[in-house]
């Protein structure tokens, strides 16, 4: 065979198997980058999106620039469905969920940053933790925000094998997430309490030196002892002035926790920290009218919905940290829905210096309440963690909540009034505001 013509027919077999590998990938579209292509039993169940997301998302915010964005890590990405009708102000702005599982504070910040640059926003939920919210340097970050390339796209090996990938696990897995974002992550699972279990091992795995009990009175009433460190809100103090001079809507959550998360929290020490990074927040929140267009909101409690009785069939919860959109769904509406009644919210509260004021006494009585109405709190609580991490008597059906009306149960196995645990709830809020007042 003459050279050149063997040379002709070698560019024409890969001209024509790059044409048939850019046309399976172009029509299988594994990544959900292209979006208009949706054949069930070939690539409608994108098996493959959740390893890619963070380099497709923000692709689909920079086409599509929608007007209504969540973000924040696994927690608002599960627990927060874009198109709910309150959050979308009743299916007229186009709505994605932008939050990335595992994201940090870093990375969520550039996402944000990256969505006011690229696009249309008018509304932002922003899910956080209490704590530091600094503005982050988004430099290393360009390259992934800028997504792939046409060639990693269509041509590479990678979107062939994620190609091939897809269409043979149409039929034997499911969905990762919703068009608009969302993620499933174990919903459906049958194993959420084992979900349970592992999540309160891990969250005591990061605290050593930290036991539980059946305890009314929570260790934290002894502190703290030093003044506040000034947290860096920065990033605050950017998203404010965005939303003034754009005329966004953003709602900061501080992210809810089931309600056994939460007694780990206050049996730990951890409620003055948690309080006084809400305390900073509403600071700057309230001074000098800067929050106009920005709110933040606490979902912490113990009601119905967060002290959800673990099973392996829940509806709000998939573990102690992470929520289902049912629970979101209830937080967007108090947040977004107009109250026709105008009665108190149900679940949350927006952060203010004088909300606060009220709250952590109310808070603590509430726990109060919750626990002595619910007689297995603690027999969950302690089939939940491992037996060296529980102290004192196993809680029995007598210390599960049967006590006395009216009283209310100190560690140790005394019973005291509850006048009187309402006064040592008044003397832990005290402690815990003398935090911020010592700094000034």
């Amino acid at each position: 065979m003459p050279m050149r013509r063997f040379v002709v027919l070698l560019l024409l077999s890969v001209g024509l198997s790059l044409g048939l590998v850019g046309g399976l990938n172009r029509v299988v579209d594994p990544f959900w980058y292209f979006r208009d292509v949706e054949v069930a039993g070939l690539n409608a169940v994108k098996t493959k999106f959740r390893w890619y997301e963070r380099h497709v998302k923000p692709a689909i915010v920079a086409r599509e620039r929608p007007q209504a964005l969540i973000f924040g890590s696994s927690y608002a990405e599960i627990g927060f469905d874009p198109t709910n009708a309150a959050f979308t102000a009743g299916r007229t702005l186009r709505a994605y969920n932008f939050a990335i599982a595992g994201a940090s504070w870093q990375d969520t910040f550039c996402y944000v940053d990256y969505a006011l640059r690229h696009a249309q926003v008018k509304r932002i939920v922003l899910g956080v933790h209490p704590g530091a919210l600094p503005i982050a340097d988004c430099t290393k970050a360009q390259a992934e925000l800028e997504g792939p390339g046409w060639g990693e796209l269509l041509f590479s090996a990678t979107a062939l094998k994620a190609s091939l990938s897809t269409m043979v696990e149409q039929r034997r897995d499911s969905p990762s997430h919703t068009r608009e974002g969302l993620y499933f992550y174990t919903r459906g699972d049958p194993a959420t309490e084992r979900h349970f279990r592992e999540g309160m091992r891990s969250r005591l795995s990061a605290l050593p030196n930290c036991t539980l009990e059946q305890a009314a009175v929570l260790p934290a009433a002894a502190g703290p002892q030093n003044a506040a460190t000034p947290i860096d809100l920065s990033a605050v103090e950017y998203l404010i002035k965005a939303a003034r001079e754009r005329g966004i809507q953003v709602e900061l959550v501080f992210y809810p926790s089931h309600v056994f998360a939460l007694e780990l929290a206050a049996q730990c020490g951890r409620l003055p920290a948690i309080w006084e990074a809400l305390r900073q927040t509403a600071a700057l929140l309230d001074s000098s009218a800067k929050g106009a267009a920005v709110r933040a909101w606490e979902f912490f409690g113990y009601n119905e919905v967060t002290g959800e009785r673990v099973g392996n069939a829940m509806r709000y919860w998939q573990d102690p940290e992470h929520f289902n959109y049912e629970m979101g769904d209830l937080m967007l509406d108090e947040m977004f829905a107009e109250r026709a009644d105008g009665g108190p919210h149900r679940l949350g509260r927006p952060v203010s210096l004088r909300e606060l004021e009220r709250r952590l006494p109310a808070f603590l009585q509430e726990r109060t309440r919750f626990i002595e109405s619910h007689p297995w709190f603690y027999e969950q609580l302690r089939a939940l963690v491992p037996r060296e991490r529980w102290r004192g008597a196993e809680p029995g059906a007598a210390q599960a909540g049967w006590r006395k009306p009216g009283t209310h149960h100190r560690a140790g196995g005394a019973d005291e009034p509850t006048g009187q645990a309402v006064i040592r709830a008044r003397i832990f809020a005290s402690r815990v505001r003398s935090v911020g007042a010592e700094r000034g």
